[in-house]
């Protein structure tokens, strides 16, 4: 009999994820999340979504 393997979702998923809940909870433009590929780099550097996100509104204030 075969095991039975739990699918999970990819690691990135549940980080960004996190990253839309702070988004939405801190009152900031659901625009800074509107295209998920930016957010890849801040996942691979190891940051937290919350160190992101004050990266990106940083980033994004002052365009």
């Amino acid at each position: 009999m075969e095991d039975e393997t739990e699918l999970t979702e990819p690691p990135f998923e549940t980080w960004f994820r996190e990253v839309v809940e702070l988004v939405k909870n801190g009152g900031h433009s659901m625009d800074i999340v509107a295209y998920k590929g930016e957010w890849v780099d801040d996942f691979s550097e190891g940051l937290t979504p919350y160190s992101s996100l004050m990266r990106r509104i940083s980033i994004f204030n002052n365009i």
